[in-house]
Order: structure tokens, then sequence, then C-alpha cells
């Protein structure tokens, strides 16, 4: 599935794209911004992906479209990160699309990621009544 970064995601459906922002929904033959990421970025998505309050988890999973890489805890969950009004949206592969394929998410994902605030999220998602929707 593919989304061009910071537009709305609709892989949740209709009613909830437009509360989510997607960021990182790569496929081959589309072009992406390459480039360095900040260290830590790589650590707090990783840190994200494990964390049940900020995960959505399916059955099933998908697989890297640029290589051979398969792995069903990165492919089968998406993270979503609330900061600043935005839910921002993304697989967790995007670990994998950083370590391995250059992606450079976009800067204000960066900042979101960075500056990321758990009571702020927790708040937001509650205030915008998509917890329930997107079961976390």
């Amino acid at each position: 599935m593919w989304y061009e970064d910071l537009t709305e995601c609709g892989y949740f459906g209709e009613e909830e794209a437009k509360f989510l922002t997607a960021v990182g929904w790569l496929k081959n033959g589309k072009p992406f911004t390459k480039g360095e990421s900040p260290k830590h970025i790589l650590e707090k998505l990783y840190g994200f992906s494990q964390n049940s309050e900020m995960c959505v988890i399916f059955r099933g999973y998908h697989e890297c479209d640029f290589c051979d890489f398969v792995n069903g805890d990165l492919g089968s969950t998406t993270i979503e990160i609330a900061y600043k009004d935005k839910v921002y949206v993304c697989p967790a592969l995007i670990i994998h699309y950083i370590e391995n394929h250059q992606y450079l998410p976009p800067t204000e994902f960066i900042e979101a990621v960075s500056n990321y605030d758990h009571q702020y999220a927790m708040d937001y998602f509650t205030k915008i009544g998509i917890f329930h929707r997107l079961n976390l």
C-alpha cells in the first residue's frame, strides 16, 4: 500500500483518513526522499513499535517492496504519533526503510518523533475520538 508523505492516510477507512497523516508508506516505483535521518529517530521509532499504546497490530504482514526483507513484527504493525494537532501514521517497516533504503522522513515527522509527549498524545486521541477507531 502506498500513500504520499503528509497526505491523508485512508488505511483504516474513509472516516479515519481525515484524522491521519501518512508517512513512510513506500512502494517500489514511487519516489521518496533519501538522506540520513538523525540516529535518535530510529531508536525512538523502534521503541514506539514495541509500545502497545502507540501501535495497531494486524493479522498478516507486508514485506519490503525494495528487497527480500520480511519481518512479521515490523510488517504487521502501524505506529501512531500525535503531535501539534496531527496524528502521523506509519508502518513500523519505516524502521527498515530508514536503516536499509536511506528513506528520509519529512522534517515535521522527525520533529514529532523527537518531541513526542505521551500525555499529549493520549489527550489528543481522546479529544478527536480516535482511540476506539484504531483500537488503541
